[in-house]
């Protein structure tokens, strides 16, 4: 069971995962004296993103071997930043692909894609319709589901989950009608 929180227990809970991926490595540096020199690097809008939980600082070493890994979990493709330093950054919908697409419409369903971000390798689900309700699921390779994103969030997407070494599928359902994707993306 996922439990959404919101305004200062969410805000704070964010902040204290930075500061623990900071001192942990995750975000790119190797000890907390490189993580705070990471982040004085970046401007003052990057860090206040960042604290707020709508941006993530992951060099680009990283990225190269791990993608955004469970940082872009729960985010919008479209919108949630990556600082790379500065004040530079992308969103893991600029270089998206869909590597698995299936037609449902002659079984009165939609058209499904699994959308890939090769640079954050991360996947979401995208609907050629609003009449289903999209999921976007993460399997472990050993076939074992480890999460899952709902609902559209803006557009016909779901939010994005990590997909490195991982399965995606993707999904629409409406009611007690479930249309899913017959291949898995593996990233």
């Amino acid at each position: 069971m996922r439990v959404r929180l919101t305004g200062a227990r969410r805000l704070s809970l964010q902040v204290m995962a930075i500061i623990s991926m900071l001192g942990a490595g995750v975000l790119g540096a190797t000890g907390p004296a490189q993580a705070a020199s990471g982040l004085a690097g970046l401007s003052s809008v990057a860090q206040a993103e960042i604290a707020a939980g709508s941006a993530a600082y992951i060099s680009e070493a990283q990225l190269a071997t791990s993608g955004c890994g469970v940082s872009c979990d729960g985010r919008d493709p479209q919108t949630f930043k990556i600082y790379y330093n500065g004040s530079s950054y992308y969103t893991c919908g600029e270089d998206a692909t869909s590597p698995v697409k299936q037609d449902f419409r002659s079984y009165g369903g939609p058209v499904v894609e699994i959308r890939v971000s090769a640079r954050c390798r991360t996947a979401w689900t995208k609907l050629d319709s609003g009449n289903f309700n999209p999921t976007i699921k993460s399997f472990n390779l050993s076939g074992a589901l480890r999460t899952s994103e709902s609902g559209f969030i803006q557009g016909l997407w779901t939010r994005m989950l990590n997909n490195k070494d991982l399965l995606a599928q993707g999904c629409a359902g409406s009611g007690s009608i479930v249309y899913c994707t017959t291949a898995k993306y593996r990233g």
